[in-house]
């Protein structure tokens, strides 16, 4: 088990949260995504987290997961408006 923060510093917000070693980073995004709508690149640290990577690979105990707002999901979402 992994215990860390997730933290969305464009909103001013976090919660912890706790993932089997195992887990893909993927499920951390899709985390944020249903929280705080739209789409996240995920970094931990200084380094942009792949999410095909296993949580216990790139993340430890005690960690601080910055959510930040994706660029092409929001141009996307512009361009589909026009």
């Amino acid at each position: 088990m992994v215990r860390f923060v997730l933290r969305n510093k464009a909103r001013s917000v976090s919660m912890k949260m706790d993932l089997n070693e195992d887990d893909a980073v993927s499920e951390i995004g899709d985390t944020a995504a249903e929280y705080w709508g739209g789409g996240y690149i995920l970094r931990s640290g200084y380094s942009l987290l792949r999410s095909d990577g296993r949580v216990g690979d790139v993340i430890g105990d005690g960690d601080i997961v910055d959510a930040l707002p994706d660029p092409d999901f929001c141009f996307d979402r512009i361009e589909a408006r026009v």
